[in-house]
């Protein structure tokens, strides 16, 4: 029997809740088309699925939007390159939009990856499988990062991903084009993925409609029937030169009354009718019609559209009020997203950059530009890097307005606020409050930190209505003196002031502070577990166990609620896999010193 992963659309990741949701159930591994997913809030937690093997069952959790977007970035990717990677352009770009429309319809925050049937498979503890999974998907996603900003697909080399990302593919474009995967899509659970299946089938020239039984649920009538559109369920039929829609119960959803018909994109269709072009409702409201020689609806659905007269383009709402002029050569183009909108202008090398909102950004490659989605932003923000025609590095509004600039780098993008690099030193952008950490840092470092249970039990100040809101603990460092720093929404606060010589998170809650040169540990509301006493602090792979705290000749393991004499058995297994690791644990010196703590006791 082969062993799976299973990979869940969750609530919260303390405990089952009615509306998750089964996304993935794969053989041993998660393939690498999907990693891009596992981008954001990575934390080993307890399994809330799979729990057989108390206290033994750990897994890993992850924010969705966050994946989806950066998903979204890797297979536009793939779509800029379809003669050397997806052989079929036409099944790729099907399977990608079911893709992302599914993804996107998940109703719960979080992605947890369950991969206890695949963990049982080894002796290790979960809990170090599971951090050596996450330290895989963040390789992963480092490769991907490095393919798409380079624009370089040389860069797809299984070498440069981790052992066993090939999945036994000898390059990318072959494990890309796998029947099984279906670019992807295959892999989504398919009792979510499918339901309702119906066979359009042929007689005498004519149309109709079946059920997976048999039994007919439109007799051939149609002089065509096209393929059901994922997101609606409903397919344009056609008889008499009249196109309309059907449902898969077979009922006519819509009135054969146009001259042409298109699929449903979100909300709406492009129709034709009286020589005029529109869109229509999911109910067939005509919601308008105007004298369009072309119509296109853009990402994200139900908002904009192009649209073309006499040969200009412009852009028109869902309601068909003008917002840019019909002026345009060429069609202005979504990009892929939405995030930003392009269109090529005659006699420029560059095209045109337009937000979110259609506000004109510049002439540049659309490369030089990075979007962001923050709190307290009703759109996006854009880092316009430098590019020739710009010696500095912007950070710009949806309409343009400047709201910071002459940086050297964006470090890292967070909903909650922006990470930059200026004249050596480091500070914390929020949108609507400037630098919240000024540049007076040599270092800030995320901790990629993700807690178990209500984020308010550890920090009561957060306000309710932010509590659920992607959240950052950032180790900082000014002068060699190192603070821990929480920012969430439109909250930020020190938690501990930079006073140490070293700071490192041990578990939920539980952080190894260093002064002086000595170790204790010390609890996210501030309260001193331990005294700062040790020569060093470890955090253990076993369950029930916090640390293991190293003082003279003398190993202690440190509980919630004590610390005593480290166990035998417990400390030989830690020793055993840090030496199967390539002592990626501690270093030799002090295996040494716990070899000799085993041969004392």
């Amino acid at each position: 029997m082969s062993h799976r992963i299973n990979i869940y659309n969750i609530t919260t990741p303390s405990k089952i809740e009615d509306s998750d949701v089964m996304v993935m159930e794969w053989n041993y591994e998660i393939p690498l088309l999907l990693q891009a997913l596992f981008i954001e809030g990575g934390e080993v937690g307890k399994n809330i699925y799979n729990t057989h093997t108390d206290p033994d069952y750990w897994g890993l959790y992850y924010e969705l939007k966050p994946g989806i977007e950066n998903l979204r970035r890797f297979y536009h990717f793939i779509e800029k390159h379809p003669l050397e990677l997806a052989l079929d352009t036409g099944k790729f770009l099907e399977a990608k939009t079911k893709l992302f429309n599914y993804l996107e319809n998940l109703p719960n925050r979080y992605l947890h990856i369950d991969a206890w049937d695949v963990f049982n498979m080894d002796d290790t503890p979960h809990k170090y499988q599971a951090s050596q999974l996450l330290a895989s998907l963040q390789q992963n996603n480092q490769a991907i990062n490095n393919v798409i900003q380079a624009d370089d697909i040389s860069l797809l080399d299984f070498k440069l991903f981790t052992n066993g990302a090939a999945g036994g593919f000898d390059n990318f474009a072959a494990l890309l084009n796998f029947s099984a995967f279906d670019f992807g899509w295959a892999v989504i659970y398919q009792e979510h993925k499918a339901p309702g299946q119906v066979e359009i089938f042929e007689e005498n020239g004519l149309y109709g409609l079946k059920a997976v039984n048999g039994d007919v649920l439109i007799s051939p009538g149609y002089d065509d029937f096209y393929e059901f559109d994922y997101n609606t369920d409903l397919a344009v039929v056609v008889k008499n030169n009249q196109f309309g829609y059907v449902n898969k119960a077979g009922e006519v959803a819509i009135a054969l009354s146009f001259d042409d018909a298109f699929d449903f994109e979100g909300d709406y269709a492009v129709v034709q009718k009286g020589g005029k072009i529109g869109l229509i409702t999911l109910n067939g409201q005509i919601k308008f019609l105007g004298n369009y020689d072309n119509i296109k609806l853009l990402q994200p659905y139900d908002q904009f559209c192009s649209a073309e007269i006499n040969g200009k383009h412009g852009i028109i709402n869902v309601d068909g009020i003008v917002i840019l002029p019909f002026q345009f050569d060429h069609e202005i183009a979504d990009n892929g997203t939405g995030w930003f909108y392009q269109v090529e202008e005659n006699g420029k090398n560059c095209p045109q950059i337009f937000s979110d909102t259609f506000k004109f950004l510049g002439n540049l490659d659309p490369a030089f530009i990075d979007p962001w989605q923050l709190f307290g932003a009703e759109n996006f923000v854009y880092q316009i890097r430098k590019h020739q025609y710009q010696e500095v590095n912007k950070l710009v509004t949806t309409n343009n307005e400047v709201l910071l600039t002459e940086y050297e780098k964006v470090v890292q993008a967070y909903p909650g606020g922006i990470l930059i690099y200026k004249a050596k030193r480091y500070g914390l952008f929020k949108y609507g409050k400037h630098l919240v950490l000024e540049f007076l840092y040599h270092q800030i470092i995320d901790l990629k930190l993700y807690l178990t249970g209500s984020l308010k039990s550890y920090i009561p100040a957060i306000p309710a209505d932010i509590q659920f809101e992607p959240y950052v603990f950032f180790k900082v460092i000014k002068d060699k003196a190192a603070g821990l720093y929480f920012s969430i929404a439109n909250f930020e606060a020190w938690l501990l002031k930079p006073v140490y010589e070293d700071i490192k998170p041990i578990y939920s809650g539980f952080f190894a502070v260093k002064l002086n040169g000595k170790w204790g540990m010390i609890s996210l509301s501030g309260k001193i577990e331990t005294a700062i006493e040790y020569d060093e602090i470890l955090e253990t792979i076993v369950d029930g166990e916090i640390a293991y705290a190293l003082k003279d000749d003398e190993i202690y393991v440190i509980r919630e609620f004590d610390v005593l004499p480290a166990g035998k058995t417990n400390l030989q297994q830690y020793m055993d896999v840090n030496i199967q690791e390539g002592y990626s644990f501690f270093d030799r010196q002090i295996q040494f010193r716990m070899e000799a703590y085993l041969n004392r006791h």
